[in-house]
């Protein structure tokens, strides 16, 4: 059943964030909402984390556009996913503990990489709209 809810969420959040798809609003809504349990939260979280940190095959230019247009989203979903899922700060802390200082500190390193990218994510944005 775990497998099951795993591989559900990670199908929500790939037809979700897939750099050649539309996201649903419906979709979108069930990543960044109010997760029903810190597990759900988490494989959210990681595979945000690891959209963000896939290195670009962009080969052209409006590969790259879309990539860095995703790079935005993504970062924009875990603050939204972060500030919808406070209750799962005491287990964030205690998991990720070593890679990350803690969920306050996550969720205000994203916040303020999020204000810092917002006029280049704007660009983004509208380069995006327009292939």
């Amino acid at each position: 059943m775990n497998i099951a809810k795993c591989l559900l969420a990670v199908l929500i959040v790939v037809t979700c964030i897939s750099s050649n798809a539309t996201p649903i609003p419906e979709m979108e809504n069930a990543v960044i909402s109010e997760h029903k349990t810190y597990q759900d939260f988490k494989e959210t979280f990681i595979f945000l984390i690891t959209k963000l940190t896939e290195e670009s095959k962009a080969e052209s230019d409006e590969e790259s556009v879309s990539d860095a247009h995703w790079t935005c989203v993504n970062q924009q979903e875990i603050v939204k996913m972060f500030n919808n899922n406070k209750k799962y700060k005491k287990q964030f802390d205690q998991e990720f503990a070593k890679e990350y200082p803690s969920f306050d500190a996550t969720l205000d390193g994203f916040q303020k990489s999020v204000t810092e990218m917002k006029s280049f994510c704007d660009q983004m944005q509208a380069a995006y709209d327009k292939i």
